[in-house]
């Protein structure tokens, strides 16, 4: 009778840890993904790459030519800014998802083996002593 309740818990393991606990990973990288995609504001920076950084913008009214165009050419030069702050962002968030994604395949290549490593290790353990 007690070895039939082993079978039975290996089994319930067994059919928790390589099914249900598996797609749970999965979830939780699949969670990673959209929280950097959210922490990072791809979106917000993609409909904004262009604008000004920080909205930094000077208004022409009632300047003369000369100062209009060093207006002009200080909200060019907030508008480069902008872009390249944002561009540095959207390189940073490309980073963080190729480490996310590294990580991600070897915990899903790794996460099968674990239970196999565990029962080596104790095996390899006992031979030792």
């Amino acid at each position: 009778m007690h070895l039939e309740g082993n079978i039975s818990l290996s089994l319930i393991f067994v059919n928790w840890y390589y099914k249900e606990a598996y797609f749970r990973v999965w979830k939780y990288i699949k969670a990673i993904q959209i929280i950097n995609f959210d922490v990072f504001s791809v979106r917000i920076l993609f409909k904004t790459l262009f604008a000004p950084w920080k909205r930094d913008v000077i208004s022409y009214e009632g300047l003369t030519i000369k100062q209009r165009f060093e207006v002009w050419s200080l909200n060019v030069s907030s508008r480069i800014i902008g872009f390249l702050m944002k561009t540095f962002v959207l390189l940073a968030y490309i980073f963080a998802e190729a480490a996310t994604l590294i990580v991600s395949v070897a915990a899903l290549i790794i996460w099968p083996i674990l239970p196999l490593l565990a029962i080596y290790s104790i095996v390899f353990g006992f031979t030792l002593i």
